[in-house]
């Protein structure tokens, strides 16, 4: 398990390096706004069934983002795999100075859908999902499309974070 979340960690500053370099759309911000900003990134992970997701990248490029705009989330970053994702797990030898890892198979794979929203604020966050979920006729398009792609969507996993202040992407 530990393994996990240190590949997690890695995979979380690879990916903010990555929106950094795709969603320079953001303005650059002073030090002094940067420190003031409230803004709150989400990394959503969909793990989905049969080796569907591109169809899944589909439905999100076709339909979901533009719900994600509608509900005031900025769509920041989204990814593939191209392999399947190997985790490290530190060596009982493993020390700073020396770095010793074990890699194997992760929780997730290659078949997992990995994107970054961004919101203004935590409690924006909670307003945009909370009025994304309730847009009934966005959600029915939403569901029709999933259905008619064939996804199984198998495991969402979602963590909001704060960029560091060494972030450029703030």
């Amino acid at each position: 398990m530990h393994g996990h979340w240190v590949t997690r960690g890695l995979l979380v500053a690879a990916l903010c390096l990555c929106a950094f370099a795709l969603g320079r759309g953001w303005p650059a911000a002073t030090a002094a706004e940067a420190q003031r900003s409230d803004r709150v990134f989400e990394i959503r992970m969909y793990t989905v069934a049969d080796g569907k997701v591109e169809a899944l990248s589909g439905v999100f490029r076709d339909n979901v983002t533009g719900m994600f705009a509608r509900h005031g989330m900025t769509n920041v970053a989204y990814f593939i795999p191209q392999d399947d994702p190997q985790c490290g797990v530190a060596g009982p030898a493993s020390t700073i100075l020396s770095p010793a890892f074990d890699y194997g198979p992760c929780e997730w794979s290659r078949d997992t859908l990995v994107y970054i929203l961004g919101h203004a604020s935590r409690e924006a966050a909670d307003a945009n999902w909370d009025s994304f979920v309730r847009d009934a006729e966005g959600m029915r398009s939403f569901r029709e499309d999933y259905a008619r792609a064939g996804v199984k969507v198998l495991k969402i996993e979602s963590a909001y974070m704060d960029a560091t202040e060494f972030s450029a992407l703030r």
